[in-house]
């Protein structure tokens, strides 16, 4: 028996891989499985990181697993993990935060997870949508860019998302720098996506 929520099912049937087998059961929004005295409860709450991804909580080990949205002590895999739909991600994170567990398996870094983990996470994510929101309201288009650009479109706003980005990387740093690990390695890519989050998903 192989189980997961019906999308993940349309796109391994969508992938036609030999490797990856097609699930034998689905379900859409909630399934429990037993097994012996053993119970997991299996949700879905929407595309955050890719469609399909499910919660999976152990209630009598009081252990929730969730893949690729949280990274306890390290600043999330590039790209809020190339989530597919960021305002999906932030709401999952703040749902997990929220939730009654004592122990988060995120799937990725070298231990599992807390609520204090979760939380930093969370103050992280919110700052950084916070730092991006100031950036895009402050940073004015052209300014900065060789007279010689001025009338090629792309050069005009990648001038002015690179710059978004600077102003956002410099808020975060001081506050951050030491909060995280790996800090340095992703927040360029944290704020890109967030800025081109902002501009799409809040308009």
């Amino acid at each position: 028996m192989i189980i997961a929520q019906e999308e993940t099912k349309r796109l391994l049937v969508r992938a036609n891989d030999p490797n990856r087998p097609i699930p034998t059961v689905t379900f859409k929004d909630k399934y429990t499985l037993k097994v012996g005295n053993q119970t997991l409860e299996l949700s879905y709450h929407g595309v955050a990181h890719e469609p399909g991804n499910i919660f999976i909580y152990a209630p009598a080990q009081r252990t929730l697993m969730v893949i690729d949205v949280v990274f306890p002590g390290w600043m999330p895999w590039r790209r809020f993990a190339l989530a597919q739909d960021i305002p999906g991600y932030f709401a999952q994170v703040e749902e997990i935060n929220r939730m009654d567990w004592d122990t988060l398996v995120s799937g990725h870094v070298e231990r599992t997870g807390t609520h204090a983990d979760v939380a930093l996470q969370l103050e992280f994510m919110n700052d950084l949508k916070s730092a991006g929101r100031r950036a895009l309201k402050t940073t004015k288009l052209g300014e900065g860019v060789a007279p010689v650009d001025r009338e090629n479109p792309w050069a005009m706003y990648g001038n002015y998302i690179d710059r978004v980005v600077i102003q956002c990387v410099d808020e975060l740093t001081p506050k951050w720098s030491t909060k995280l690990a790996a800090y340095d390695v992703y927040i360029w890519d944290q704020c890109y996506a967030m800025e081109n989050s902002l501009r799409i998903d809040e308009q």
